[in-house]
C-alpha cells in the first residue's frame, strides 16, 4: 500500500496555524538578532533625535566591529541594564579624553561637533562641582568607549557614570520611522483624564505627527 496516498492533507486550520507560528518565530528572530524599534523618551540627543521619535535600530554592525568615533550607539544603561539609551561615541579604547569649558579634546586634539549638537546653558561649571563642562584628562580603558549626548548640557553620559563597557552595546540606530510631538493637550493623571487624552490625540492626530522627521537617516 502506498503510504503517501494514506497521508491525510492538512486542514486549513493547521495550515494557518503553521503560518502564524512561523511568522511569530521569524518576528522573534528578527527582533532578537536583526532590527527592532525603539521609543525615545528624553531630549538628551537633541537636535539629532527628539523625544517622541521612534527609531529603527539594527543589531548586526557592532557584532562585527566596535563603534568608531562619531558613531551613534544604542546600549543598555550600565546602572540599570533594563533601560536602553542612545549616545554618540566620542573616543575608543586607548584614546585620551579631556573636556575644557565644554570643548572636547581627544588625544589632545579638539574634536569638531557634529551638525546637530547643541549647548543650551551658558553657565560653565568647574570640575569640583560637576564633570559636565570640565573633565580631567584620562585614557579610555580597554574594552570600553566614551559616549556623550548631543544635547550636551542635558545629557547623562560618560561624564557622570564613566566609560561604557562594550558588553552593554546593543545596536546602531538607523532612521526615524515615526515621530510624535509629546506634551501637547491634556495630560494623563487618572482614568477620567485618559478619555480627554485619547479624544485630543484622535482629533489632532495629523498635526501631532512631525512629518518632516519621518524616514530621517541618523548619523
Amino acid at each position: 500500500m502506498d503510504r503517501k496516498r494514506d497521508k491525510k492533507p492538512k486542514s486549513l486550520t493547521q495550515q494557518w496555524l503553521e503560518i502564524i507560528l512561523l511568522g511569530l518565530l521569524l518576528a522573534f528572530l528578527i527582533k532578537a538578532f536583526v532590527v527592532e524599534g525603539m521609543d525615545i523618551p528624553s531630549n538628551s540627543m537633541e537636535d539629532t533625535i527628539f523625544s517622541g521619535d521612534k527609531v529603527v535600530i539594527e543589531r548586526i554592525t557592532y557584532r562585527t566591529r566596535a563603534p568608531r568615533q562619531g558613531d551613534l550607539v544604542v546600549f543598555r544603561y550600565p546602572l540599570n541594564p533594563a533601560r536602553h539609551m542612545i549616545r554618540r561615541c566620542i573616543a575608543v579604547e586607548g584614546q585620551s579624553v579631556e573636556i575644557i569649558d565644554k570643548t572636547v579634546y581627544v588625544d589632545g586634539v579638539r574634536i569638531m561637533d557634529p551638525p546637530h549638537i547643541k549647548y543650551i546653558d551658558p553657565t560653565i561649571y568647574d570640575a569640583i562641582y560637576s564633570n559636565r563642562d570640565n573633565l580631567a584628562r584620562f585614557t579610555v580603558p580597554k574594552g570600553h568607549i566614551f559616549v556623550l549626548g548631543d544635547n550636551r548640557d542635558q545629557s547623562i553620559d560618560s561624564r557622570f557614570w564613566g566609560t561604557l563597557d562594550k558588553k552593554y552595546i546593543y545596536g546602531r540606530p538607523l532612521f526615524i520611522y515615526f515621530s510624535w510631538e509629546p506634551g501637547k493637550g491634556p495630560q494623563y493623571h487618572s482614568a477620567v483624564s485618559l478619555v480627554s487624552v485619547l479624544f485630543y490625540n484622535l482629533l489632532h492626530f495629523p498635526t501631532l505627527i512631525r512629518w518632516e522627521r519621518l524616514g530621517l537617516i541618523l548619523k
